[in-house]
C-alpha cells in the first residue's frame, strides 16, 4: 500500500498505525515506509502533489500496488468531521475529469471532489474541495491500475464551520477518528492489488520484450498493466507472445496489447 498524504499532521495517525519509519535514503519528499507500505508527504498543491506521485511510482517495482490518497477536504454540505471516498474528481485548471472506479465495500459515502489552486471559500457546488486529488489521479493513472487508485477524505470545513476558522493542529485528531476505516480501506486495496500480481508466464513476456526494446519508465508500467488485464480477461498466454512477435519498438508493443484486449476490457 502507498499512501500520498500532504502534511505530517495528516500523516502522523497513519505512520503511527502501520509503524513507518522515515527513509535514510536522499528523497524529493518525505518519504516513511516499512516492509509493505509507503508514505509520501506532497506539502500542498498540484504540481508538488503531481511530482510527488511520480516519485513514489518510481518505488513500485513489477508488483501492483495501490494508491490511497488521506487528506482533509471542503465540502458545501458534510459535516465537519465526517468523512468521504471520491468518486468524480475535477479541477479548477484543468478540463480532464477523473472517476475512481468505487470498488470499496464500505458504509463511507462517497461525493465528487473538486481540485482548486486556491482554498475554496464559498463551496459553489455539493461536493468536496482540496487541492491536490486531481494531479495525484492524472499521475497516479498513466501507470497504476485505475480501481487500485483511490481517495479518501475528511471534512475539515464547509459553510458553517468555513475554512477561516480551522485550527490546523486538528487534522491529526480528524484523521485518527476514522483511522479503523482507513484500516479497512487499505486491507480490501492490498487484497485487490494481491489479486492483480502477474503470474510467471506474464512476467516472461514482460521480460522477454523489454529485453528487446527499450521502455521508458512510464511505458514500463503502461505495458505491465494492459499485460495484467489481457490475463484478466483470459486471453491465451500464446496469443499474446504471438502478437508481440510482430512489434518493432516498445511503443509498438503497447499499442499491440491495447488493441488485443479493447473489444474485451473491463477495466478501464
Amino acid at each position: 500500500m502507498n499512501f500520498i498524504v500532504a502534511f505530517k499532521g495528516e500523516a502522523q495517525p497513519i505512520i503511527e498505525r502501520f509503524n513507518l519509519i522515515k527513509s535514510a535514503e536522499p528523497a524529493p519528499y518525505p518519504l516513511y515506509e516499512n516492509e509493505s507500505h509507503r508514505l509520501i508527504l506532497t506539502g500542498i498543491g498540484s504540481t508538488r502533489a503531481s511530482e510527488a506521485t511520480s516519485y513514489l511510482i518510481e518505488q513500485i517495482k513489477n508488483v501492483p500496488q495501490a494508491i490511497l490518497n488521506i487528506g482533509l477536504a471542503g465540502h458545501r454540505s458534510y459535516e465537519k468531521g465526517s468523512c468521504f471516498i471520491a468518486n468524480r474528481i475535477s479541477s479548477d485548471h484543468d478540463e480532464a475529469i477523473h472517476y475512481p472506479p468505487l470498488i470499496i465495500q464500505s458504509n463511507t459515502p462517497s461525493s465528487g471532489l473538486k481540485t482548486c489552486t486556491e482554498p475554496e471559500k464559498e463551496y459553489p457546488e455539493n461536493i468536496g474541495y482540496d487541492m491536490e486529488a486531481h494531479s495525484i489521479c492524472s499521475t497516479a493513472y498513466q501507470s497504476i491500475t485505475r480501481e487500485l487508485v483511490q481517495f479518501f477524505k475528511i471534512v475539515s470545513d464547509n459553510p458553517q464551520e468555513p475554512l477561516t476558522k480551522f485550527d490546523p493542529k486538528s487534522a491529526t485528531e480528524l484523521i485518527l477518528h476514522h483511522i479503523e476505516t482507513i484500516d479497512d480501506l487499505v486491507t480490501q486495496l492490498d487484497e485487490l492489488a494481491l489479486s492483480l500480481q502477474l503470474d510467471p508466464k506474464v512476467i516472461e513476456i514482460l521480460e522477454e520484450t523489454k529485453s528487446r526494446y527499450h521502455f521508458t519508465f512510464t511505458q514500463n508500467h503502461q505495458f505491465e498493466k494492459l499485460l495484467r488485464h489481457a490475463r484478466a480477461l483470459d486471453i491465451d498466454i500464446s496469443e499474446l507472445i504471438g502478437s508481440l512477435e510482430s512489434a518493432e519498438n516498445a511503443t509498438n508493443s503497447i499499442d499491440i496489447i491495447r488493441k488485443k484486449i479493447a473489444p474485451l476490457r473491463i477495466l478501464p
